[in-house]
């Protein structure tokens, strides 16, 4: 009888240090493979206008803020003097709404020059300017990814509006992939004449709307879009906690909070269950079947007596007909299939009732997954290894030819230069 050995990534795959080879700016070396490069599709990143200023502010449902000081524009503005006003904004929200002595502080801060740090993609994007807790600033004003609160954008003299709207909607995307915790992530987009509040939201799109610096609506505006970024609200998946940043050379890693059923005295009940130190190891489609992926960096953790070693998030239409944890199920009953990812734990999660009048109805689906088996290089006999050979060749063509789909319902977690195998295969 075999013993049976969870695959999850080995530690050396963590390292995102540069090889002394040339690196693919989109290669993370930390993560079992590439991921898609942001690519502007018309139909994908199409920008919905939100209908008027009161649209907005029932969209953020925040406070209105009549007791808070008016910020005072003048017809055209600088970056230097909107920094300067954000700044002064966010502290009158903090003392005012946040006056906890754990309470942090939110800056904004001029970072055209400075690239983010720890995103799932490794990209090496720049926003304009970065809203993050102070003391998640860097000696050099630089934060990590999952810590940026909001980006913002200020026009630049040589670009068209087109290439504009395109750069704007791409730091949108690169938000969502690299806050899986959000449903909803904050973008203000400024010239010198208007200011451009964008909201890009999982799973279904961007929406936008543009004011004037001297309409008297945009101080009240300002005042609500700095205060989801101290409190995201139903924008927020509160199942998500970012790990504490304890090492700044290794990506950051998140502990998410299950629910776990179970029969007692033949009542249902669900326990939390914390699944700590998962790294982030894919993300794509942030407007469409928005996907996070993570490996626990440990030995996974205990649901049901299996050992749940990779998580996966992704959004989908409502009753597809399609089913990735049915579909996986179906494949072990009745033995376990080797090679194939077991599901060990499955919840569908509703999207927040503000989203849901946006377009085809969403949801979550999070999968709990395991792979067993071992290192190919651990087979004692070279007949054992040919014939495991044989067998990866063989499956690899009825893959191709049984379960070839646009979303890719299997996935195996297969490292870079190895290949696993089940003992009680042969």
């Amino acid at each position: 009888m075999s013993t049976e050995h969870p695959i999850t990534p080995s530690r050396k795959q963590f390292s995102h240090q540069c090889s002394s080879g040339k690196k693919d700016p989109f290669d993370a070396r930390h993560k079992l493979e590439r991921v898609q490069h942001y690519r502007y599709q018309k139909e994908t990143h199409q920008k919905t206008d939100f209908e008027n200023t009161d649209n907005l502010f029932e969209f953020l449902g925040t406070p209105t803020f009549g007791d808070l000081a008016d910020a005072h524009f003048s017809a055209t503005v600088s970056r230097s003097d909107f920094l300067r006003e954000a700044n002064s904004m966010s502290k009158s929200i903090k003392e005012k709404y946040f006056k906890e002595p754990s309470s942090r502080l939110i800056v904004f801060k001029d970072t055209e020059s400075k690239i983010p740090r720890g995103h799932v993609t490794d990209t090496e994007c720049r926003p304009d300017i970065t809203a993050a807790f102070e003391n998640d600033f860097g000696g050099d004003d630089t934060t990590f990814w999952p810590c940026i609160r909001m980006v913002g954008g200020w026009a630049s003299g040589g670009s068209t509006s087109e290439n504009q709207e395109t750069k704007a909607i791409s730091y949108l995307h690169y938000l969502l992939l690299a806050r899986p915790d959000l449903y909803v992530v904050q973008r203000m987009f400024a010239s010198e004449d208007s200011m451009v509040f964008l909201v890009g939201i999982g799973g279904f799109g961007v929406r936008h709307l543009k004011i004037g610096w001297n309409d008297k609506k945009l101080s009240m505006l300002l005042y609500a879009f700095i205060y989801r970024t101290y409190d995201p609200g139903h924008f927020a998946d509160s199942s998500y906690k970012l790990d504490p940043i304890l090492d700044e050379d290794n990506p950051p890693t998140w502990t998410v909070t299950i629910g776990v059923t179970s029969q007692v005295g033949g009542v249902t009940t669900e326990q939390p269950v914390s699944c700590p130190n998962l790294l982030p190891l894919y993300a794509s489609s942030p407007f469409e079947t928005r996907t996070h992926v993570f490996a626990t960096k440990g030995e996974g953790v205990d649901v049901d007596g299996k050992k749940l070693t990779v998580l996966k998030d992704q959004v989908c239409r409502s009753r597809n007909r399609f089913d990735e944890h049915e579909i996986l199920e179906l494949v072990h009953e009745p033995k376990r299939v080797p090679g194939v990812v077991e599901a060990v734990y499955h919840k569908t999660i509703e999207l927040p009732s503000q989203l849901g009048g946006l377009g085809v109805g969403r949801v979550k689906h999070r999968h709990g997954l395991r792979q067993l088996g071992r290192p190919f290089a651990s087979i004692p006999t070279v007949k054992e290894m040919l014939q495991v050979a044989f067998d990866l060749v063989e499956g690899s063509v009825l893959a191709v030819d049984l379960l070839t789909s646009p979303d890719g319902f299997f996935s195996v977690t297969v490292s870079e230069g190895e290949a696993k195998h089940s003992p009680s295969r042969h």
